[in-house]
């Protein structure tokens, strides 16, 4: 059975978004969303601003265990100890909706 989780991050108004920070960090999150697709059990994995200080990270995969193993690997790397860092620094708020 598919899972899909959404990751909703809600961040202060004036805080710009982590990949809008600069090109090499958009340039390293399309690189991720490129390595998500190659993932075992990967269905979809979209982003959506539903406003200006509120961004979705829709994640679905074909398993449970598949999307923790990718939510494992992914969260491993060096890229998201640095969004996280920016994230606790800017006052970004990470919450996750199980579907």
């Amino acid at each position: 059975m598919s899972v899909t989780i959404i990751t909703v991050s809600t961040k202060p108004a004036g805080v710009v978004w982590w990949p809008n920070v600069s090109p090499e960090n958009r340039a390293q999150l399309d690189a991720e969303l490129a390595w998500n697709a190659t993932q075992p059990g990967y269905v979809s994995v979209t982003l959506e601003n539903p406003s200006e200080n509120v961004s979705h990270m829709v994640a679905t995969f074909d398993t449970v265990e598949n999307y923790r193993a990718w939510q494992a690997l992914r969260l491993a790397t060096p890229l998201s100890d640095t969004r996280n860092a920016y994230h606790i620094a800017n006052g970004i708020v990470i919450t996750h909706i199980y579907q």
